[in-house]
C-alpha cells in the first residue's frame, strides 16, 4: 500500500520514499514522540495477509530487536495500524534505525576499494555477522546493497528478514533463495540477490551460518576487485556459475595479504563442509593480516609467509575459535624484524632537497619508492630492484605523491599539478596552481586534495576546476593550512594549520569533517600528520618523526607518542621529508648531521662560478635582498620566528629587524637604504605592506590595509612608488602599484596567469617579471608603468626571479636547476632591445619554489652574487640519504 509524505502510521509521520525491495517499501519517517528520524518498512501484502507468516515475522523481529551492535542497524519496533489516509486498510511496518549515507554497492560501483579501506570494512561486516550468529540469527541476504558505510562505520541492514519475505510458497525450492521474486524480470531485483546466494541456497536446501559466510566471501571479493565473484546476465547464468564456476582469483589485488587471499578462497568453498565454519576466522585474519605475498624485502620468503597465513587460517577452520586461538598463540611467528635500507640514485643525478616540500613518496602497498632527483628527474625504485629508474619530467619538480593503485605519480612542476605513469611517459596537466604545492593526497574516489596558496582544494584527477575545501581560520590566527589527508573510510580531513604565533602552538594538526564542517585540534606543536592502517598517527615535531595510537573515528590520540625517526630533513613550514605506507613501510630523508631545517648558508659566487664563503650564521634562509650600496643584506629566515634579519658585512653582525608574532617576509630596500618595505602579518590578518626603519629605530608604519595578501616586489628609483603583488582567489597573483605620496593603489598587470617577482629597471622604463603565461615559468618584460604598451619574453627555456644590475645594462635571472643567466640590455634604445641569454654559472643553490621573492642578491658592481646554499654535514656524506624502514610498526609494538 503506497504511502505519501504526511501520512502517519501511529506516531510515525512519513517524510519520503527511500526505496523498494523484495519485502515491501521503505520510507523515511519522523518519530513524533521521540523526535528522531527512522526508517519504516511497510510489508508486502503477500506477507502481511498471511497470519502464519506474519506471526513468524513478528517473532523474528522480536529476536532481531535484541541485537545491539554498532555495526548492525537497530530494530526499534513493529507498527500495526491504518495510515492516516483513512483507507481503512491495515498496514504492517517494521520500524528501524535510519542509516544515512551510500551503500557499499554504491561505493563498489566506482571501482575496486583499496586495501586500506576494504579490509577495515570487511572486518566490521564480520563483527556484525559474529554478533548475530552468536544469537542464532542468520542474515540470509548479505550483499553490498544491504550494507552502508558512513564516516568509516559499517551498518549491516535487514538481518534475518529475507527468508520470511520470499514471494513464492515455502515448498517452491528456488523461492527459498533470499528475497528472490520468482518470475520477476527486473535484473536489479533478481540478479542483485542471486549473485550472493550460496550453492545450498540455490538448491533450496536449509541455510546456516555458513551460507552467510559464503555471501561474506562474495562481498569481500567484489570489494577488492570491483566485480561480482559469480557474474552472469540472467538468474540462470548466475546460478549455474554459483554451482559450477570458480571465482576469478587472479583478479584479486597482487598486494593482498596471503592470509586474506586464502580467506576468500575458503569462504567460497562450494562444499559447505569444507567452507570456513565460523566468521571468527575472518575476524582474526582481517584483524591482523600477514604481509603481502608480493611485497619485496619483508624479511621472509614469499612461500614461508604464505605458509604462515595458511596455517593460521587452517587452524581456525579445523577447530573451535577458542581452541584455535590458543594454538595460534603458541605457534605464531615472532614479529617481523625491522629492516633499514639506504637507497641512492645512479649516475650523475642525486637526490634533490628543495626545503619547501617533501621530496619522497611511497605507494600504498609499500612496494615502490619515488624521490626527486636534480635536473628535473623523478626516480622510481621498487624494493625488489637493485637500482632506481629515472623518469625525466623537466623543470623544478616538487612534492611527488602516488595514486592509490600505485600506477601514477602526481607532482608539481612549473606552477602546475601534473601526473605521469609510474612506468614513464608524457606528463598530463591536471590543473594550474597558484603557488607551491604544500602537500597532496590522492583519494580513492579519483580526486586529489592538495594545498596551494595556503588553502586546501580538491580537483578530479582527470582535470577540471579545483573546489575549495578548507581555508585558514583567521579568527584563530591561522595563516595557512597544509599537508591534507583524508582518513580512509571517513569524511575526516587531517591537515596542519600554521598560525601567527611564535610559540609551540604555532603549528598544530587539525581535523575537519567535510560533511558537517566540525573541526578540532588533534595535536598542538606538531605538523604533517599521516594516519596509517595499523592505527597510528605519524607526525613531525621538533625535527623528528613520531607515532602515537590514534582513534580514526573520533579523531583522538589513544596513547603516548614515541619517536621513530630522530634525524629527519624538514621543510621551512614544518613538513617532513617522509611518507608512510599501510603495510608498515616508511621512507624518509635522513641527514647524517641532523635535520637540515634552519641549516642554510650564504656564499658569494663570482661570474665564473667561484665561491667565497661568508660569515653569516646558518639559518633557514630563503629570501635575499642586498642594500643599494651593497653593505648590508636583508634576509628572511623561515624558522619558527619567520622574521627579517639584517646582516652588516663590515660589522659582521646579524640583527633581527622584525619581532612581532606574525610572519614578516619579502624585504625590499628603499633606494636610500634607510627603510625596508616588508609583507607582514603583524596585525594577525593577511599580509599587508609595512615600512620598517632599516636600523631598527622608530615604529613600523602600515602602508596598505587590503583584504587580500600583499607582498612587495620593488620600488622606483625616486622611492615614491612600490610595485607589489596581490593574491586573488580565482586568478592568482597580479601586479599593483602604491603611491607613497597619495596612498593611491592602481593595477599594473592583471591577467589569468601568475605575475610575480616584478623588478622595475633603474631608469624606471621597464618591468621585468616572472609569469607562467606560456605554460612554464619564464621571465618577461613590459613597459612601465603602462604595461599594456608592449610585451617581450626574455628567457627561452625557463626563467625565475629577474634582477637588474646597476645602470640597467644587464638583466639577470635564475633557473630552477640553480643557474644564473644574463642578457645584455640597451637602456637607451627607443624600444626593448636585449641579447640572447647566456649562462654565467650553475651550482647546487637554493632557488625559491615560487618567484614571489628573490633567493639571491646581486652586488652593487654586478660582479658577484649572494647565493643560498644548503649546509652539507661535515661527516659521512654531503647528500642526505633516502632511508626505507620496513615493519617499523612492529618495533613500535615491541616498545
Amino acid at each position: 500500500m503506497p504511502l505519501t509524505a504526511g501520512d502517519r502510521l501511529g506516531p510515525y509521520e512519513v517524510v519520503s520514499l527511500l526505496g523498494t525491495g523484495g519485502m515491501g517499501e521503505v520510507y523515511r519517517a519522523r518519530d513524533t514522540k521521540l523526535g528522531r528520524d527512522v526508517a519504516i518498512k511497510v510489508l508486502l501484502e503477500s506477507v502481511a495477509s498471511d497470519p502464519e507468516r506474519l506471526a513468524r515475522f513478528h517473532r523474528e523481529a522480536h529476536v532481531l530487536a535484541s541485537l545491539s551492535h554498532p555495526n548492525i542497524a537497530a530494530i526499534y519496533g513493529f507498527e500495526d495500524s491504518s495510515p492516516s489516509t483513512g483507507s481503512g486498510q491495515a498496514a504492517h511496518a517494521l520500524v528501524m534505525e535510519l542509516v544515512e549515507g551510500p551503500t557499499l554497492a554504491d561505493r563498489i560501483a566506482r571501482g575496486p576499494i583499496p586495501l586500506n579501506e576494504a579490509l577495515p570494512i570487511a572486518g566490521q561486516i564480520a563483527e556484525a555477522l559474529k554478533a548475530a550468529h552468536d544469537q542464532g540469527i542468520i542474515h540470509r541476504d548479505l550483499k553490498p546493497a544491504n550494507i552502508k558505510v558512513a564516516a568509516g562505520v559499517v551498518k549491516v541492514l535487514d538481518f534475518g528478514l529475507a527468508k520470511v519475505g520470499v514471494s513464492a510458497t515455502p515448498s517452491t525450492a528456488i523461492s527459498n533463495s533470499p528475497t528472490m521474486l520468482t518470475g520477476a524480470t527486473r535484473a536489479g531485483v533478481v540478479v542483485g540477490t542471486a549473485a550472493y546466494m550460496s550453492p545450498e541456497q540455490a538448491c533450496g536446501e536449509p541455510v546456516d551460518r555458513r551460507s552467510d559466510i559464503w555471501a561474506f566471501g562474495c562481498v569481500l571479493f567484489e570489494m577488492l576487485t570491483g566485480r561480482p565473484a559469480f557474474p552472469g546476465a540472467t538468474v540462470s547464468e548466475i546460478i549455474v556459475a554459483v554451482l559450477t564456476a570458480q571465482p576469478d582469483l587472479p583478479a584479486l589485488p597482487p598486494a593482498l595479504p596471503a592470509s586474506v587471499r586464502e580467506l576468500v578462497v575458503r569462504c567460497l568453498e562450494k562444499d559447505r563442509s569444507k567452507r570456513v565454519g565460523d566468521i571468527a576466522v575472518a575476524q582474526f585474519v582481517l584483524g591482523a593480516p600477514t604481509p603481502s605475498s608480493d611485497s619485496a624485502g619483508q624479511g621472509q620468503s614469499r612461500r614461508s609467509r604464505q605458509r604462515v597465513g595458511l596455517a593460521a587460517l587452517g587452524a581456525f577452520v579445523a577447530g573451535a575459535a577458542a581452541a584455535t586461538t590458543a594454538a595460534w598463540q603458541m605457534s605464531r611467528p615472532a614479529p617481523l624484524p625491522v629492516t633499514r635500507t639506504s637507497i641512492t640514485a645512479t649516475g650523475s643525478d642525486t637526490l634533490s632537497i628543495s626545503g619547501s616540500s617533501p621530496d619522497v613518496a611511497i605507494s600504498a602497498d609499500g612496494s615502490t619508492v619515488v624521490f626527486v632527483g636534480s635536473g628535473g628527474v623523478l626516480f622510481v625504485r621498487t624494493l625488489d630492484a637493485l637500482d632506481p629508474v629515472a623518469i625525466p619530467v623537466g623543470g623544478a619538480v616538487h612534492n611527488p605523491f602516488l595514486s592509490p593503485d600505485g600506477r601514477w605519480i602526481g607532482f608539481e612542476v612549473e606552477a602546475a599539478l601534473k601526473k605521469i605513469p609510474i612506468t614513464g611517459g608524457s606528463p598530463f596537466t591536471i590543473t594550474r596552481i597558484s603557488g607551491a604545492l604544500r602537500g597532496a593526497w590522492w583519494a580513492p574516489d579519483h580526486t586529489i586534495i592538495y594545498t596551494t596558496g595556503g588553502n586546501i582544494v580538491r580537483v578530479a584527477d582527470s582535470g577540471g576546476t579545483p573546489e575549495p575545501l578548507v581555508r585558514p581560520d583567521s579568527a584563530a590566527g591561522e595563516v595557512g593550512v597544509y599537508w591534507p589527508m583524508l582518513i580512509p573510510g571517513t569524511d575526516e580531513l587531517l591537515f596542519t594549520a600554521l598560525t601567527n604565533r611564535s610559540d609551540a602552538d604555532a603549528i598544530h594538526v587539525s581535523s575537519r569533517n567535510l560533511k558537517t564542517g566540525a573541526q578540532k585540534v588533534v595535536l598542538r606543536g606538531a605538523s604533517h600528520a599521516r594516519y596509517v592502517a595499523s592505527g597510528q598517527l605519524v607526525y613531525v615535531a621538533s625535527g623528528q618523526l613520531f607515532a602515537a595510537p590514534f582513534d580514526a573515528r573520533n579523531g583522538e590520540l589513544r596513547g603516548a607518542p614515541q619517536a621513530i625517526v630522530h634525524r629527519l630533513v624538514t621543510t621551512q613550514l614544518g613538513g617532513g621529508n617522509y611518507a608512510a605506507a599501510d603495510n608498515g613501510t616508511l621512507v624518509y630523508v635522513d641527514s647524517p648531521g641532523g635535520t637540515t631545517s634552519g641549516r642554510r648558508s650564504l656564499v658569494w659566487v663570482d661570474r665564473a662560478g667561484r665561491e667565497e664563503p661568508t660569515e653569516i650564521p646558518a639559518r633557514a634562509y630563503s629570501q635575499v635582498r642586498l642594500s643599494p650600496d651593497g653593505t648590508r643584506a636583508a634576509l628572511y629566515s623561515g624558522d619558527e620566528d619567520r622574521d627579517i634579519w639584517i646582516w652588516d658585512f663590515a660589522k659582521k653582525a646579524l640583527n633581527r629587524l622584525t619581532f612581532d608574532p606574525g610572519a614578516d617576509m619579502y624585504p625590499v630596500w628603499t633606494p636610500d637604504g634607510r627603510s625596508i618595505i616588508v609583507g607582514s602579518q603583524r596585525d594577525g590578518g593577511v599580509f599587508n605592506l609595512w615600512r620598517y626603519p632599516a636600523d631598527g629605530s622608530g615604529v613600523p608604519r602600515r602602508l596598505t590595509s587590503r583584504p587580500r595578501t600583499n607582498g612587495p616586489h620593488s620600488m622606483t628609483s625616486d622611492g615614491k612608488t612600490v610595485v607589489f603583488e596581490e593574491v586573488w582567489p580565482q586568478r592568482g597573483r597580479d601586479l599593483m602599484r602604491l603611491s607613497l605620496d597619495s596612498g593611491e593603489i592602481t593595477p599594473v598587470l592583471q591577467t589569468p596567469f601568475e605575475e610575480v617577482c616584478a623588478q622595475v629597471s633603474p631608469n624606471d622604463r621597464w618591468l621585468a617579471y616572472e609569469t607562467d603565461a606560456t605554460g612554464r615559468r619564464e621571465v618577461h618584460v613590459r613597459p612601465f608603468p603602462n604595461a599594456e604598451d608592449g610585451h617581450w619574453q626574455v628567457s627561452l627555456s625557463g626563467g625565475r626571479q629577474p634582477s637588474w644590475t646597476r645602470g640597467g645594462r644587464e638583466l639577470v635571472y635564475s633557473t630552477s636547476d640553480g643557474a644564473i643567466m644574463s642578457v645584455d640590455v640597451d637602456p637607451d634604445a627607443p624600444s626593448w632591445s636585449a641579447s640572447a641569454p647566456k649562462k654565467l654559472f650553475q651550482g647546487r643553490y637554493v632557488i625559491g619554489d615560487i618567484g614571489t621573492f628573490s633567493s639571491y642578491g646581486v652586488s652593487a658592481d654586478g660582479q658577484r652574487f649572494l647565493m643560498i646554499k644548503d649546509v652539507a654535514p661535515d661527516s659521512i656524506q654531503a647528500v642526505p640519504n633516502v632511508v626505507v624502514v620496513q615493519h617499523w610498526n612492529s618495533e613500535l609494538k615491541g616498545k
